[in-house]
């Protein structure tokens, strides 16, 4: 709930690094691979549509990338698109791409 807290004091930041630089977000990614199944949950919360507000999506696909270095989301699976001159992804694909991933993989890697 801190990082939920964190990203909703730096909602109005369109840069990313406003919101993975926190303590709360370092603290996800330290606890390592068995916390895949707990990020997957709160996805799983999130696309169930009992988040209503202040939901993490994307973001919860760069702990998972630092906390598994082989995660990779094809870019067809995010919706990339060019668009005066700045790329851009879909960031509720990103979110979907990144759920279905951890729905596949993340107890086998939580289980090493």
């Amino acid at each position: 709930r801190e990082w939920y807290a964190h990203c909703e004091r730096n909602s109005i930041m369109s840069d990313t690094l406003s919101y993975l630089n926190c303590e709360a977000y370092r603290k996800i990614v330290s606890m390592g691979k068995k916390i895949l199944p707990l990020i997957r949950d709160e996805l799983e919360r999130e696309y169930s549509g009992e988040c209503r507000t202040n939901c993490l999506g994307h973001f919860w696909g760069y702990a998972v990338r630092e906390i598994v270095c082989e995660f990779r989301i094809p870019i067809q699976n995010i919706g990339v698109k060019m668009q005066l001159g700045f790329v851009g992804i879909d960031v509720n694909k990103a979110a979907e791409a990144t759920l279905n991933w951890l729905r596949d993989n993340a107890n086998r890697y939580a289980n090493v």
